[in-house]
This record gives structure tokens, C-alpha cells and sequence, in this order.
């Protein structure tokens, strides 16, 4: 992802870490309006983080699901193989597997 948004207006700020409160640099770029959409990775099935953001109105993306029946847009491991059908995961479904 960082490697795409190279040599673009775009910028990655990954300020996540294990032993923190995954809200805080939510609500920071929510308070100070520092960031025009946010992606997140390590999502989990209740990610308190998807419902902060979808409560207040950011838009984001999720790399991975969440599982609480609220509709955002992800990405995962299922929908990269739809768009790269030639890479590793499609090659992997090609093999034969056992009945």
C-alpha cells in the first residue's frame, strides 16, 4: 500500500501500536481533521474503531472484516485474489484438492 501511494499527494501515517488504545490516533485524526480517510489493518470481528468512525461520520476502509453487520468497505484476502487472479492466492485455489 505505502508503495503505491508513492510520488502521489497521499500519505501513510501508521501511528498503531499493540499496547495502546487502538481509539487514540482515531480520535485524533477525528479532533484535529488531519486526515481525509483513514485505513486500518488488524481489524477484528468487533472492532471498536469501525464503530467509532462509522458513529462519527469518517470516511475509512478496513483491511479485513469486521463482523457486526455494519457496512464499510474492506479489503481481504478473498477480494484480492478476484483482482489479481494470476498472483499467489488464485494459484494456490488452482491446485487439486481432495474431495
Amino acid at each position: 500500500m505505502a508503495s503505491g501511494l508513492r510520488d502521489t499527494g497521499f500519505h501513510m501515517i501508521v501511528p498503531y501500536f499493540s499496547e495502546e488504545d487502538p481509539l487514540n490516533p482515531i480520535r485524533y485524526i477525528q479532533q484535529t481533521g488531519s486526515a481525509d480517510a483513514v485505513i486500518i489493518n488488524m481489524t477484528v470481528p468487533n472492532d471498536p474503531r469501525v464503530v467509532f468512525m462509522t458513529e462519527h461520520g469518517m470516511p475509512f476502509a478496513t483491511h479485513g472484516r469486521s463482523d457486526m453487520g455494519r457496512n464499510h468497505p474492506y479489503f481481504g484476502a478473498v477480494q484480492a485474489a478476484v483482482e489479481n487472479r494470476n498472483g499467489p492466492v488464485q494459484q494456490a485455489l488452482d491446485v487439486p484438492h481432495l474431495d
